[in-house]
């Protein structure tokens, strides 16, 4: 997918990096589009505080399933796929590739956003996942100043500082999600 990015009342940059248009949007106050004309992302439009129901947690189980495959999981469930991660090779295809071959819409790399930017794909009711402090993690919901994620390697979800994310994250953490 190519992305436009909109500010100042026009188109000033086209890529098919998101997260790059991301960056680029929330820089100039702009938005950001895809080739079909729907938005992808606006600054502005990240509400205050979101949570996300419906989200089953998935957690590993000893050699049974990995991180991976549990948030693998939590996508599959939380946008009704049958698929199971446990059939998806994660060896043989990255994680991406099974998302956007499972669920509707396409998954994305937001490698290289700010942690706020990351988080208006949760307000718009997208999961979003990351690697924190060396462990995957499903962020679910947030608040001005906490952020809820379930961590598949701990067994449980968890509710961390905004700010010791954004600290860790901010424009180098990994983050996927998915547009529809």
């Amino acid at each position: 997918n190519n992305y436009y990015v909109q500010a100042f009342g026009k188109v000033i940059a086209e890529s098919d990096d998101l997260a790059y248009c991301v960056s680029l949007a929330n820089a100039n106050y702009g938005s950001v589009f895809e080739e079909t004309g729907l938005v992808i992302w606006v600054r502005g439009m990240r509400g205050n505080s979101a949570l996300l129901h419906n989200v089953t947690p998935c957690y590993c189980n000893g050699d049974l399933i990995s991180e991976k495959e549990a948030v693998l999981q939590m996508f599959f469930s939380y946008k009704g796929s049958v698929t199971k991660a446990a059939d998806c090779d994660l060896n043989e295809r990255a994680m991406l590739d099974w998302l956007t071959d499972n669920i509707p819409g396409t998954a994305v790399d937001l490698t290289g956003v700010t942690m706020l930017e990351a988080l208006s794909f949760t307000s718009e009711g997208h999961l979003v996942a990351t690697v924190f402090e060396g462990k995957w993690l499903v962020i679910t919901g947030y608040t001005a100043n906490l952020v809820y994620a379930i961590s598949p390697s701990e067994g449980k979800t968890k509710t961390i500082a905004l700010s010791r994310m954004r600290d860790a994250l901010d424009n180098v953490g990994l983050f996927y999600t998915y547009v529809d």
